[in-house]
C-alpha cells in the first residue's frame, strides 16, 4: 500500500491499532516501553530513567526522599557514589550547599527534605519523578529510551520525520521533541 501510496482500507488500520484521529494522516498508537511498577507517592505523568543516567542532585534528592530521618552528609554521598561511581564525593557535598534552603535543610542531625513529595523516587535501579524535576541531560535519556523503543517497535524503520511525530503523539513521553535532538539522539545511539 506504501509504495502503491494507496491508503490502507479502514478495517486494516482498525487491526494495525492506527487511527487517523480526524486528522488526513495516520497515526500509530505506541504504547510506553515495559517499566516496573509506579512506585507509591508517585503520580501517573511522572517518567522514569535509569538511576545511573541521573544528575548526582537527583539521586542525592531521591536518597533522602527514601531516608526515614535526617541523613549525615558522609552517607548521602555513600549512597549516591554507590549508584553514580564515577562521581566526585566533593561534588555530592556540594550538593548540600547548592541545595541547603531551596530543597534540602542541613542541621546538625544532617540532611533532609524540605519538601519529600517533590522529590524524585528511587526504586529498583530507576530515577522516578516529574519532568520538572529532571534536568535537560536526564530529559534527554527518557527521550533516548523512547526513540529506541519506537524504532524496536517499528522494525520496518522510519525517517527523522516520521519519529518526531510518533514521538509527538505518544503521551507518556515528556522531553522536549525537534529534528535536531532526535537527530542526536540516533546518531547517539547508532
Amino acid at each position: 500500500h506504501e509504495r502503491a501510496r494507496m491508503t490502507l482500507p479502514e478495517p486494516l488500520k482498525r487491526m494495525l491499532g492506527i487511527s487517523t484521529n480526524g486528522n488526513k494522516k495516520a497515526v500509530v498508537s505506541i504504547p510506553p516501553p515495559e517499566r516496573p511498577s509506579l512506585p507509591a507517592g508517585a503520580d501517573s505523568d511522572w517518567v522514569c530513567i535509569n538511576a545511573k543516567d541521573a544528575y548526582p542532585t537527583s539521586v542525592a534528592l531521591a536518597v533522602l526522599r527514601s531516608a526515614d530521618a535526617p541523613m549525615m552528609a558522609k552517607d548521602v554521598v555513600s549512597a549516591v557514589v554507590d549508584i553514580l561511581p564515577h562521581v566526585r564525593r566533593g561534588s555530592v557535598n556540594n550538593i548540600g550547599t547548592r541545595e541547603d534552603g531551596k530543597t534540602i535543610k542541613r542541621t546538625k542531625e544532617g540532611w533532609e527534605l524540605i519538601h519529600p513529595e517533590t522529590a524524585p523516587i528511587l526504586q529498583d535501579g530507576m530515577i522516578w519523578g516529574s519532568p520538572t524535576v529532571f534536568g535537560k541531560q536526564e530529559l534527554a535519556a527518557h527521550r533516548r529510551e523512547a526513540v529506541l523503543h519506537l524504532i524496536r517497535t517499528v522494525p520496518a524503520g522510519l525517517q527523522t520525520s516520521q519519529i518526531i511525530d510518533h514521538l509527538k503523539n505518544c503521551s507518556w513521553v515528556h522531553a522536549p521533541i525537534s529534528k535536531e535532538l532526535i537527530q542526536d539522539d540516533v546518531e547517539y545511539w547508532f
